[in-house]
């Protein structure tokens, strides 16, 4: 986003997920996904495609992801998730704008 970042721009809800994975006292594994926080962001469409994979069409969707930078935010790192509404997105890349920490940009990968 090349304009100044305002509130009203950020009217969609994302969660950042992180995955754990839990020994259990009987050697057993659980692997999750947990939410590590949730802010408001601004999500722009990009690109969709389909291609040919193994002989069947798969499909992607790409979005750009812009929210605030701040304590909560500027943790989130490319092994997280984002989900915006009931959709899961991996993150391709983050950008920190202009390196004056106001606003992350990220590209984000729907998955299927």
């Amino acid at each position: 986003m090349n304009v100044a970042m305002h509130s009203g721009m950020l009217r969609t809800r994302v969660r950042f997920q992180d995955y754990t994975v839990t020994h259990a006292a009987d050697g057993g594994i659980t692997s999750t996904w947990s939410d590590v926080t949730t802010v408001s962001g601004y999500v722009e469409p990009l690109t969709g495609a389909e291609r040919m994979e193994a002989d069947r069409p798969d499909s992607f969707r790409t979005k750009r992801l812009t929210v605030r930078y701040n304590t909560t935010t500027a943790g989130i790192v490319p092994r997280y998730r984002v989900v915006i509404g009931n959709v899961v997105h991996e993150i391709v890349s983050i950008v920190e704008t202009k390196n004056m920490r106001t606003e992350l940009v990220l590209d984000l990968r729907e998955i299927a």
